[in-house]
């Protein structure tokens, strides 16, 4: 988890510093410290890492700043946007007016998506809502309803059995009824792929876009 959102990816901790009567040299107090880690982190290649302290009084900030929103007006798709988000990062690493500028988002991950063929689909009498039900409870859930055992309220729940879901392949495995009542394999009118995106949609006005934060401290911390 981190603040901007919860992945196998994202990671967060918190370090409790030595008390401040260990810490009364120059370059130990909790923004020295901070910054002296941001740049040792700063080399770890293949992920982003920022350290900035928390705030003294829970609830109160200790840092100003502001946030940008990085929009895709034009249509350029997700991509573009990112290398966009890449070059406006670097330059900002430049400039000495603006410190800690980060995005404040989740980054890609590998996806795997499932393209449906409606020409085919129409043809064997599938609907469209019902294969994106159909996959969407078998690989995630549905509620289906309620029961009473014991004085309590059961929630029923439908889903393919874990064994069953946890491959690619595994979609080959399903079936979807059509209008006249017969099952349709949904290999037949669907094949996936893997990519490379977002784990949410991000817009901000309606258009696809990317949050950039910065950050820099508003007064001393020990």
């Amino acid at each position: 988890m981190s603040f901007a959102g919860r992945g196998q990816n994202m990671g967060m901790a918190f370090v409790q510093l030595k008390d401040w009567k260990l810490r009364n040299r120059p370059g130990l107090r909790a923004k020295d410290v901070a910054g002296k880690a941001m740049q040792a982190l700063s080399g770890v290649r293949g992920a982003m890492i920022f350290v900035f302290p928390p705030p003294a009084v829970v609830e109160l900030g200790t840092a100003t700043g502001f946030d940008f929103m990085l929009q895709d007006r034009g249509g350029i798709g997700h991509e573009k946007l990112t290398g966009a988000m890449g070059q406006l990062l670097g330059m900002a690493a430049k400039d000495p007016r603006l410190a800690r500028v980060r995005p404040n988002g989740m980054a890609d991950v590998p996806q795997y998506k499932v393209d449906i063929d409606w020409e085919k689909a129409g043809a064997l009498g599938v609907p469209v809502n019902a294969v994106q039900s159909y996959v969407s409870a078998a690989f995630g859930s549905a509620y289906i309803g309620n029961f009473v055992q014991g004085g309590r309220v059961k929630h029923v729940f439908a889903q393919a059995d874990a064994p069953y879901r946890m491959l690619p392949g595994d979609l080959d495995r399903l079936q979807v009824r059509n209008r006249q009542g017969g099952l349709v394999p949904l290999s037949a009118l669907a094949s996936g792929r893997w990519v490379f995106g977002s784990p949410r949609l991000e817009r901000y006005n309606a258009f696809p876009a990317m949050n950039i934060q910065e950050s820099r401290p508003r007064a001393k911390q020990r």
